[in-house]
Formats: C-alpha cells, sequence, structure tokens
C-alpha cells in the first residue's frame, strides 16, 4: 500500500501542469457577465437601396438580468471605416438580451467588408462558455432581382457518381428562385439548390425538383443556396458548395476548379472543371454539368430540327 502511495506521489511531481495551473479568477460581485449572442463569423448581406445597417445580438445570463448594465464595444477591424458602431450597450433592468445596431457609409456594392468587434469591461467575463467575446461580421450591400421568370434547369450528368466511380445516370434537376445581380465588375447569379431534399415531383419536361437517388436520412443541410459569379475572366460557382447531403461517407461539397465560358444563359462546366468531395476525398467530374438559366435556354438546347417534308406520293 505504502509503494503505492510513493508511486501515485512519483507521478504527481512529475506532471509540469500539477503545480503551475491556477485556475481563472472568477467574476467580480455584480458582473453581468454579458457576451456576443452572435455566430463567431456572420454573414450580412443588405440592399443598398433600403436600409443598410445591421444589428449585433448581446446577451446576458437570466441570473444576473436584474439590474441594468453596461458593457463597452471594441472595434478590432473595420474595413475602409465602412461602419459606425456605438462604443457601449446597455442592458435595461430585467433584459437578457439586446441589440447594438451597427450603421454603414461609404461602400462599393458588391465588395465584402470585414468588421470585427469584442466586448469589454467590467461587466464582461473573461472565462465565460457562454456566447463569444468576439465576433466576425462580413458585410456586402447587393440589389438581388429575379431574373426573368427564375426558374431553370440543371443538367446533372454524373457529378455525384465521378465520387464511386458509378454508372452515370444522367438527370435534369429543377431550379427555382434564380436571381441576378450586378456590381461594377461582376455579374452574378444565385439559386435554390436542388440537391438538399427529396424528389417529389417532376415538370413538364421531365425535371425532378430535388435529386432523385435521395433518401430522407441523406439530407443534412436543407435551404442551401448557390451563386454563379460571372467577371471577364469567365463564370465560377462562388467558393466551396455544400451538396447537403451525406451518403455516409461525410457531408458532400463541389466547387469550381476552373472558369468557364458562357453561352448567353447556357453555362457548361466541362469535365474536369468541377470537383465534388466528402470525407474520403474528392475527385473532378467526368462529364459536362450544365446550367441553363432559364427555360427558354433549355427549350433552345433541347429544340427538334424540323422533319424533312415528305416526298409527295407519284400518281404512277
Amino acid at each position: 500500500m505504502m509503494m503505492l502511495l510513493a508511486v501515485g506521489g512519483l507521478f504527481a511531481s512529475c506532471d509540469p501542469d500539477a503545480e503551475s495551473w491556477t485556475p481563472g479568477e472568477a467574476p467580480a460581485e455584480g458582473n453581468a457577465c454579458i457576451y456576443i449572442a452572435d455566430k463567431v463569423t456572420n454573414t450580412v448581406e443588405v440592399d443598398p437601396s433600403g436600409d443598410t445597417s445591421f444589428d449585433i445580438t448581446l446577451a446576458r445570463p437570466d441570473s444576473l438580468s436584474e439590474n441594468e448594465s453596461t458593457v463597452n464595444i471594441t472595434v478590432l477591424q473595420n474595413d475602409d471605416d465602412v461602419f459606425t458602431v456605438p462604443e457601449t450597450a446597455t442592458f435595461a433592468a430585467g433584459e437578457t438580451k439586446t441589440t447594438v445596431n451597427v450603421t454603414t457609409q461609404n461602400y462599393t456594392p458588391g465588395e465584402v467588408y470585414t468588421l470585427q468587434i469584442a466586448v469589454a469591461g467590467d461587466n464582461v467575463n473573461q472565462y465565460t462558455s457562454e456566447g463569444l467575446l468576439s465576433a466576425t461580421y462580413n458585410f456586402s450591400a447587393l440589389k438581388w432581382e429575379t431574373y426573368k421568370t427564375g426558374k431553370g434547369y440543371i443538367e446533372d450528368n454524373g457529378l455525384l457518381a465521378a465520387l464511386w466511380g458509378n454508372q452515370i445516370t444522367p438527370v435534369l434537376l429543377q431550379i427555382s428562385n434564380i436571381e441576378k445581380a450586378q456590381t461594377a465588375t461582376e455579374t452574378r447569379y444565385r439559386f435554390a439548390s436542388p440537391y438538399c431534399g427529396v424528389a417529389t415531383a417532376v415538370d413538364d419536361r421531365n425535371a425532378y425538383d430535388y435529386y432523385p437517388f435521395n433518401d430522407p436520412e441523406n439530407i443534412v443541410a436543407t435551404g442551401l443556396v448557390y451563386t454563379i459569379t460571372i467577371t471577364s475572366a469567365g463564370a465560377a460557382f462562388q467558393g466551396l458548395c455544400s451538396l447537403g447531403i451525406d451518403y455516409g461517407y461525410g457531408t458532400q461539397a463541389f466547387n469550381s476548379q476552373a472558369r468557364i465560358t458562357p453561352k448567353g444563359d447556357v453555362l457548361t462546366f466541362p469535365a474536369k472543371s468541377l470537383a465534388v468531395f466528402d470525407d474520403d476525398g474528392g475527385v473532378y467530374s467526368t462529364t459536362d454539368i450544365v446550367v441553363y438559366l432559364s427555360e427558354e435556354a433549355y427549350d433552345a438546347a433541347h429544340a427538334k430540327a424540323d422533319p424533312a417534308p415528305e416526298e409527295p406520293a407519284s400518281d404512277k
């Protein structure tokens, strides 16, 4: 028994953290432990023709909400001085949440500007496990408008099949809520993803409303939106796009590996211009994937030539 105690003491004395670690100080009495209730990184997009301000949400625990409390707000990053942020925020007695209104000015539509703030002062617990002490907001002002009828199509000629080398089964997918926005240097289109759901309908062009090989258990994200950006260099999907589905190998996503040249409302992403990924890695698309930004573009691309007139019957 003595040996066990001695061995235990030996291990304790060899632990470099055992003697150097000291607990953090508890917040002082009256500290309201205010924190930022938003995400670590937030996307803020506004219509430049309307109100371009936005709100930041602060919170405090219910148990510390009895009295009025004020917190300082520190600006850590303010790109091009686009943002005006109040220096303090106040909670009325009994309030557990309040908002800070950030106003914006002198921005270029379509550009992304970053604001990073932190809460500070006697009403902040530096060791809080609730919420955040700092947060980032990526802001842009862009006017989106419905493009034509707001409906188009994707010809998926085996984008996902490339991951497993499966037999390619072409499928036509509806895309809806197509919107267009214009900046000084770019044209952007965005639309609801047809991959993050279970197919329930087929339209008169035999196009599915969602990817038809999904089952309910495959869906891990809904309401996804894809943006295609067109510049003088060509067109590409913007960033890494989640497909919102998981077939047992992690959530799948794709992105553009090269910019392509649009032809009107037809965007053809040839083999190897898109790549699809899951937790096991990624692989290039092996066939064309075509995006039609309007119903008319799809119909024109698939119009059948008029049949040759029949030879008149011989009188003989």
